[in-house]
């Protein structure tokens, strides 16, 4: 029988979120750097900070520094957005005045 020392489950348990959380932040980046904003509003609705073992573990300075990251890339996918809206309203406006001039 093969065990296991609650250290060793907690060190792999720690090792898979912060996995899961480094890949969350690159794929953001990716998205943000591509002005893929259709992925960036993807990935802020599927955050990689619910697991139990951060939860439990929320004060701890690795994840706080990844709470901090998140933070900011999630500000800068917030920014894409609103350009994005922005350039939408422009369009229709330029619709809207073309077909008002072609009636």
């Amino acid at each position: 029988m093969i065990s296991i020392r609650n250290n060793d489950v907690n060190t792999f348990a720690e090792e898979e979120t912060i996995k899961q959380i480094q890949n969350w932040i690159d794929s953001l980046k990716i998205a943000l750097l591509e002005s893929n904003s259709q992925k960036a509003f993807e990935l802020t609705q599927n955050l990689p900070f619910h697991s139990e073992y951060f939860l439990q573990n929320s004060n701890n300075q690795i994840f706080t520094e990844y709470l901090d990251i998140a933070k900011e890339l999630i500000a800068q996918c917030i920014t894409l957005l609103q350009n994005n809206q922005e350039e939408t309203r422009i369009q229709l406006d330029k619709i809207r005045q073309m077909r008002k001039f072609l009636s």
